[in-house]
């Protein structure tokens, strides 16, 4: 069922230009050759998972390989501190392309220090979620990920590493990054030329400007992430429900006060 969180851009200044945008010929082109990196990662394994955190990028990815493939095995991390509408929207949204979903198992993702930033340390449970992620990769014969050079620093650095989109590990397994040249606009112009919904977190994320949505990473403004610099503001402003149940989720330690 559709919430109210899922929304196609109804600020027409964003539509306006996504739109415009995908019927660039430089926008096609990046589907094109992104298609044909899908197709080729097909020829090299039968069993491939594309990992699905519900942001703009793997949704344009699921997508993306929904129009390909509908054998994909998409996969996701949820748990209860993240946005309570997150894993419905990833739901809702593999029904919209017509591919199935599996989830990890719900699991308090920050026990032991709830203030803890993410990208530093989460404690027992990221070797929790480390554990989940490889279970669910030995099922498969590689992983498909919504990364794209834009982003960060590292990315560009690994992108350089591997000269090819798909390329295989030690291991044995196989790498994908269909949308490593896709720009923050190719992702949004795509989703909005096919009409899938997104998520509303993107144009929530400031408290008083709109953001420009290119610009947000959903796995850097989830609950708990820099809570000491007051980033927990656009939470109570925007989502007064999920912060009043977070804030219950964590009051014996008072991570929310």
């Amino acid at each position: 069922m559709q919430s109210k969180h899922f929304y196609r851009f109804p600020q027409k200044k964003w539509q306006k230009l996504f739109e415009a945008h995908s019927r660039t010929k430089i926008h096609q082109k990046r589907v094109k050759e992104s298609k044909i990196i899908i197709e080729d990662a097909l020829k090299k394994a039968d069993k491939w998972q594309i990992s699905f955190s519900g942001g703009k990028d793997s949704a344009a990815l699921v997508a993306l390989a929904s129009e390909i493939s509908k054998d994909f095995i998409v996969w996701s991390q949820k748990d209860d501190t993240d946005i309570s509408f997150a894993k419905p929207y990833c739901e809702f949204f593999c029904t919209c392309v017509g591919v199935n979903i599996e989830f990890a198992r719900a699991v308090s993702a920050i026990k032991n220090n709830p203030l803890a930033d993410s990208h530093t340390s989460a404690g027992e449970d990221a070797q929790y979620f480390f554990d989940l992620a490889k279970e669910a990769e030995d099922k498969v014969d590689g992983v498909m990920m919504g990364l794209r050079i834009e982003e960060s620093k590292a990315r560009k650095f690994n992108y350089s590493k591997y000269t090819d989109a798909a390329y295989r590990l030690k291991s044995g397994k196989w790498r994908c990054n269909p949308l490593m040249r896709w720009k923050g606009e190719d992702v949004f112009a795509f989703l909005i030329s096919r009409g899938l919904p997104i998520l509303d977190v993107y144009q929530r994320i400031e408290l008083w400007e709109p953001p420009d949505p290119r610009k947000i990473r959903y796995d850097s403004i989830m609950p708990g992430n820099f809570a000491h610099d007051g980033r927990l503001a656009w939470l109570f402003h925007h989502y007064p429900d999920e912060y009043a149940r977070l804030h219950r989720l964590h009051h014996e330690i008072g991570a929310y006060k």
